[in-house]
């Protein structure tokens, strides 16, 4: 008979990550652009494994911005399958930061060995700053901001979507 220890270590590990949903008076979504990769992201990172997701978007909050913002309630909860630059499965969380005002904007102060610039960006342009399932995962916490729900989703889309139903997916969302 197998052990407790057996059975578990042939369980999947994931990553499992945290970021917030930060916006402007406009609505238009924080964005920030890491040294140590391509590309944009919003502000997050990867969990500790002392930490619950909450507590990892508030720490990377700081760490950021250079200022506390308290997350709202979980907006989107993503799983993603292993992928080839991702040999593991991933589990994201995407947290209502609310919306920052002059004030805060001014305070921004990025972490120069981590990120180079940051930006507020339009909903619709999204798509020319990151990749698709994180332009999913914005579009579907900004409704879900509105709605008061949360979205449960496979690889930025409503569950199934991921597999071929996208338009039934996409319309779920609405």
């Amino acid at each position: 008979m197998a052990s407790d220890s057996d059975f578990l270590s042939r369980l999947p590990a994931v990553y499992v990550g945290a970021g917030a949903l930060i916006t402007g008076a406009a609505n238009e979504i924080l964005l920030v652009k890491p040294t140590y990769k391509p590309g944009w992201e919003i502000p997050g990172g990867s969990m500790d494994p002392h930490e619950y997701p909450r507590e990892t978007v508030r720490r990377e909050l700081v760490e950021e911005l250079g200022f506390a913002i308290e997350p709202g309630r979980v907006l989107v909860v993503d799983f993603s399958l292993a992928r080839p630059e991702r040999p593991r499965p991933s589990i994201m969380y995407i947290f209502d930061g609310g919306t920052v005002d002059a004030r805060q904007r001014a305070e921004i102060r990025l972490p120069a060995d981590e990120l180079s610039e940051h930006r507020f960006v339009p909903a619709d342009e999204l798509d020319g700053f990151v990749p698709g399932r994180l332009a999913r995962r914005l579009r579907a916490a900004l409704i879900q901001r509105e709605a008061g729900g949360v979205a449960e989703l496979e690889n930025g889309y409503a569950p199934g979507a991921a597999r071929g139903n996208l338009r039934e997916g996409i319309d779920t969302l609405r």
